[in-house]
């Protein structure tokens, strides 16, 4: 699916105006409603609440491994916790938001180009535009940092969890779009990123492949001593 979405945005790229044009009608005047608002800010600011539980995770774990020497359960969340952390700095954090943003194809945001009452030309997806310098719109921090929801899905070995996270990513992308900060191709690029990443980080921690295991709950959180 990723060639096939690729090919796609290649060869038709007027599909990114065709999708913002939807919410354009002299401005993105949907950008302003409470929910989009909402939506907008909180997940500009959740990374920190994750990186604060996973954290506390890793150092609970590393602690109760040190006081009950290598008891399986806590091994199990901060292999888990370790997985999540890493994943979130790397990708939503390094790749996206970083790298990809800053220092990639230099695109246009979509309020920002000309068809749509700025001064800037559209690029294609995947084409070098050097037109925005940094913090540009290929791809979504947004909905990069909702889709790393599926990251769950690893952990705790339930397809369901993926299913989530790309609905949420979904949703988040789409409010992005209606404000007319990304194009759809953005939000698809961004699933991809964070897709290929998560994987490939589950790999490096050993954790089972979601797509060729049972929905079933690999991590269940350790039993606290009542003493």
């Amino acid at each position: 699916m990723f060639f096939v979405t690729t090919i796609v945005f290649i060869l038709w790229p007027e599909i990114d105006l065709s999708v913002s044009s939807t919410f354009y009608h002299h401005g993105f005047n949907l950008a302003a409603q409470p929910e989009v608002v909402f939506i907008y800010r909180f997940f500009a600011k959740i990374h920190f609440l994750w990186l604060l539980i996973l954290l506390a995770l890793l150092l609970l774990s590393q602690w109760q491994l040190i006081i009950k020497r290598g008891a399986s359960n806590w091994h199990k969340l901060r292999q888990a916790s370790g997985y999540l952390f890493v994943s979130l700095l790397l990708v939503p954090g390094l790749l996206v938001n970083t790298l990809l943003k800053n220092n990639t194809t230099g695109r246009a945001r979509p309020g920002d180009i000309t068809i749509f009452g700025g001064d800037l030309p559209f690029t294609a997806p995947l084409t070098y535009s050097g037109a925005c310098d940094t913090n540009c719109s290929f791809v979504s921090g947004h909905a990069a940092i909702a889709f790393f929801t599926i990251a769950l899905a690893w952990v705790f070995g339930d397809r369901r969890w993926y299913v989530f996270g790309f609905a949420l990513g979904c949703l988040v992308g789409l409010t992005r779009i209606m404000q007319g900060g990304h194009f759809l191709s953005d939000v698809v690029f961004a699933y991809w990123v964070v897709h290929f990443g998560c994987q490939w980080l589950a790999e490096c921690f050993r954790l089972d492949p979601i797509f060729h295991s049972p929905a079933t709950t690999a991590y269940p959180l350790p039993q606290l001593s009542n003493r």
